[in-house]
């Protein structure tokens, strides 16, 4: 299990979507059959996405701003 929020260059972000993407399409093509003999039931879950950046705030004492 993995949890991050990062930042990247665009072109390593569309990289990154595309590889993840071909390793999910990859372990839907190996399944097979629930209960097929020689097999494991995996779950699996991926979520990753482009997170829009947060509206200035304000400029006072405290104020985080924007990312």
């Amino acid at each position: 299990m993995t949890d991050a929020e990062l930042w990247v260059e665009p072109a390593v972000w569309t990289e990154y979507r595309k590889r993840l993407h071909d390793l999910m399409h990859e372990l839907h093509e190996h399944s097979r059959p629930p209960r097929t003999p020689g097999t494991a039931p995996v779950g699996a879950t991926l979520m990753a996405f482009e997170m829009a950046p947060r509206k200035a705030q304000g400029t006072g004492p405290g104020d985080p701003g924007p990312y």
